[in-house]
């Protein structure tokens, strides 16, 4: 008797910790991770991206007042291996009126991912998009490589003000995005402000952009000319 007890008492402790064990797997399975930061921005040929935007351009002076509405098509084009001996993709941009009319006016970008960080060529201006790892409130100098910011006033400074959060953008929902503020600087003569947003296991699904220019007269400063870039993932495709 005394030897099945004590088989009876083993086998209750063996079916006890049983249970707990898969109680404690099914729990941390279904804990949200965060996504890894790499699928921020997903580089393959054949990718593409098209964007509605909507662009305000402004000039007291001249008494004129433009807004324009189009669309915008990314594709990832052909890959090659640049000078620094990494993988980098070529990128066609092409736009449109509207999805009544074909997209044309190619133009030529190239990008790569490595393992620190992202890099965007537009017109000759190397730009660093991401720096990895992402972290909340990490800062980098976007223009580091460039000249645009020759001075080191820190004008453009990167900064990731938000991480892995859902997110709905022109009625498509993600479930893990990231913002980055790439501007905020204001003084008596210029007001700049940008921010992207990237999400995981698409890329970059929102930007906003604004310039504006303020001149002195004599009742004060004034707001003179500017422009407005809003930039949304209208529809993708990622392989």
């Amino acid at each position: 008797m005394l030897g099945l007890r004590v088989i009876f008492k083993t086998t209750l402790v063996f079916c006890f910790v049983l249970l707990a064990f898969y109680a404690c797997k099914k729990e941390v399975d279904t804990v949200s991770l965060p996504k890894p930061f790499t699928t921020y921005y997903p580089l393959k040929s054949g990718n593409y991206y098209i964007y509605a935007c909507d662009s305000v351009k402004w000039n007291s002076f001249k008494n004129q007042f433009d807004t324009f509405n189009f669309e915008m098509k990314e594709t990832i084009d052909s890959s090659f291996i640049d000078n620094a001996n990494n993988l980098a993709y070529i990128i066609l941009r092409q736009t449109r009126k509207n999805d009544s009319f074909t997209f044309t006016n190619d133009r030529r970008y190239y990008t790569k991912k490595t393992a620190s960080r992202v890099e965007r060529i537009e017109e000759n201006i190397r730009y660093v998009k991401l720096r990895f790892p992402l972290t909340l409130n990490k800062r980098w100098n976007g223009n580091y490589i460039n000249n645009n910011d020759s001075l080191n006033l820190g004008l453009y400074t990167s900064i990731v003000t938000s991480l892995n959060q859902p997110q709905t953008i022109n009625n498509l929902k993600f479930d893990s995005t990231t913002s980055i503020n790439l501007v905020n600087y204001q003084d008596f003569l210029e007001n700049k402000f940008a921010y992207e947003v990237y999400a995981a296991g698409v890329g970059l699904v929102e930007t906003l952009s604004i310039d504006t220019v303020f001149q002195q007269f004599s009742s004060g400063y004034k707001n003179t000319t500017g422009k407005i870039m809003h930039q949304r993932i209208k529809s993708y495709s990622v392989k």
